[in-house]
């Protein structure tokens, strides 16, 4: 029996129609770029919406473009002058955070437009960086160190009540470490798990398996140490799949350290494409579908993909001033920056 199942094995090897051969992984190459908005505006919050696209500006300006219209729509929300670098949307809602002091956290409704202030924050550290909703009913916020610990604000009933973390419950921050508000992605949930992205003299993601109630760290292997270094975003495709992006600000072309994966929740970091593919990186993304496959980031070195989980990188445009990018769908990307905002189709 058991040479009749050597050979068996070593017969089928040889034959080419034995076992089905897995399709290549076909990687996209080329993007088209088409312009939504131009105008005075230093944009780098953005989200899709079902009929609408929205964006936080500076000079406390609410855009709304409709997408079927293209018209567009500018509002100032907040009549300080503030830029609201983090934007996050429900079903009922649109939100908005003002980064520096006063913290200010507007709901606008859907239905009938009225903005209400739902959350204030004053203090000569406060400096609040991004913001996303799981659902409907939960969403998180984070800021730089205020009291020892990164500034946690968390929602449960949809955006109307904020609560802040006490830092009794976080990990301590370290000498230096921040977070940083380039493009609304330091901070990432996914069911119960919320990670967050830290830089500065420490690199670091700082992990809730319970929703916010109780916080791990884990150090990561991304360039950091000065000022303008370390993660400036992170995304998640599932639970455990997730990839940290950034580097030196200030050496926008080192492509060195500034890009990592994980494969157990955020637990341990590895660095991909060490010397390969972008820069400085703003933003990243998973591409929708590709089960943690497809990533797209948006730079100083231009929009780059990869297609193998990081492992090499396209230049697909040397577009260099956006910021933030988003999906709407496994081909389409809306991205914005420095006075546009722009829809990317991938082929």
């Amino acid at each position: 029996m058991k040479r009749l199942i050597v050979l068996f094995i070593v017969v089928c090897g040889g034959l080419s129609g034995c076992a089905p051969r897995l399709a290549p992984v076909q990687a996209v190459t080329s993007v088209t770029i088409d312009t939504l908005f131009t105008g005075k505006a230093s944009i780098r919050a953005l989200e899709v919406g079902s009929s609408d696209l929205w964006f936080g500006a500076d000079n406390g300006r609410l855009g709304r473009i409709h997408l079927a219209t293209r018209d567009v729509t500018l509002r100032q929300i907040d009549t300080l002058t503030s830029e609201l670098r983090s934007i996050a949307l429900t079903r009922d809602a649109v939100f908005v955070l003002n980064v520096g002091s006063p913290a200010t956290l507007f709901r606008v409704s859907l239905q009938d437009g009225k903005a209400d202030c739902v959350y204030r924050e004053d203090g000569a550290s406060v400096f609040y960086d991004s913001m996303v909703f799981r659902d409907d009913t939960y969403g998180v916020a984070i800021g730089d160190p205020v009291g020892g610990c990164l500034s946690v604000i968390q929602t449960t009933d949809g955006g109307r009540h904020w609560t802040k973390t006490p830092c009794t419950t976080l990990p301590p921050i370290a000498a230096g470490e921040a977070a940083f508000a380039s493009s609304n992605s330091c901070v990432s949930v996914k069911g119960q798990q919320v990670w967050m992205a830290s830089g500065g003299q420490k690199a670091r993601v700082f992990h809730s398996a319970d929703v916010g109630k109780t916080w791990s760290v884990a150090d990561t292997p991304i360039r950091q140490g000065e000022t303008m270094t370390g993660i400036f975003s992170l995304a998640f495709a599932d639970a455990q799949t997730g990839m940290i992006v950034g580097g030196n600000y200030d050496k926008p072309d080192d492509n060195v350290a500034n890009k990592a994966i994980t494969h157990d929740g955020g637990k341990t970091w590895q660095l991909v494409s060490g010397g390969q593919g972008p820069g400085y990186i703003s933003c990243i993304q998973v591409v929708p579908g590709s089960k943690g496959k497809g990533w797209v980031t948006v730079g100083a070195t231009g929009i780059h993909r990869s297609d193998d989980a990081g492992q090499t990188w396209h230049l697909l445009s040397s577009v260099s001033d956006l910021y933030t990018v988003r999906f709407a769908s496994p081909t389409v990307a809306y991205a914005a920056g420095r006075g546009k905002v722009v829809r990317l189709t991938f082929r």
